[in-house]
């Protein structure tokens, strides 16, 4: 059944702008997905909801971003060589995951720390890709680390 949350509502409708909804009713249905938000006192009491959850006073719920292609063990290259044409940066990125690979407790700790950098930057879902050494693919599961993801090995082929 749908559930009803009553409170404050934050988005970005458009690049530059934000939108703050006071008292503001937001309906998302069975399948987890919002499907209407109006003003409050607009709602019907009678409507079939399996529940209402009233946001806190000071509190505000707000979308969060899905990130659909993301190279996992290139995170602690992240911000270097900016200045390298791509193929160049690429072979820098391919010793970095070599490292990864080498190390398991290593891995665990690159992944932490990304999927924390996910999280304090809004992005609560990710199609994650890992190396080609499946105990490090492994390593990268959503579960250990609180985002929903699917993770995905990354191949490669000999030409």
């Amino acid at each position: 059944m749908p559930q009803r949350y009553l409170g404050t509502f934050i988005h970005a409708p458009a690049l530059g702008q934000l939108e703050i909804l006071h008292d503001h009713s937001l309906l998302v249905n069975d399948d987890g997905f919002i499907v209407e938000i109006r003003p409050a006192d607009g709602v019907a009491s009678s409507e079939d909801i399996s529940e209402t959850i009233v946001l806190p006073r000071g509190t505000f719920l707000c979308p969060t971003f899905v990130d659909t292609h993301l190279h996992a063990p290139q995170f602690i290259f992240l911000g270097n060589a900016l200045d390298k044409p791509l193929m160049q940066w690429l072979e820098n990125t391919y010793n970095a995951e070599l490292k990864v690979d080498s190390d398991t407790e290593f891995a665990r700790h690159v992944y932490g720390r990304l999927t924390q950098r996910l999280i304090e930057h809004g992005t609560s879902t990710s199609l994650l890709f890992g190396t080609i050494k499946t105990e490090t693919k492994y390593v990268l599961t959503p579960a250990s680390h609180g985002i929903r993801a699917t993770v995905l090995l990354t191949a490669s082929i000999a030409v």
